[in-house]
């Protein structure tokens, strides 16, 4: 696993986006692939580019987890009332 390039880096903590990373920080995703298929959780940090992008993503359960871009989908957050 590299290490990000600093403007990538940068551009996801400040809620930009960078060419290619689908999510962004504090997203709400479901993990649909691998061992954690099912779980949702919020995008807590992006952790390489390639061979594609990779989060750390906090599951609902509390556990930190590595995911691929390929194994998450976005999912809607409520609306507030």
């Amino acid at each position: 696993m590299g290490k990000l390039p600093k403007p990538v880096e940068d551009a996801f903590y400040s809620g930009d986006t960078s060419p290619g990373v689908d999510y962004r920080l504090n997203d709400a995703v479901e993990v649909v692939g691998g061992a954690h298929h099912g779980e949702g959780g919020s995008v807590i940090s992006l952790l390489q580019l390639d061979p594609e992008p990779s989060y750390l993503v906090e599951t609902s359960t509390g556990i930190d987890i590595e995911v691929p871009q390929s194994s998450l989908r976005a999912i809607a957050e409520e609306p507030e009332i």
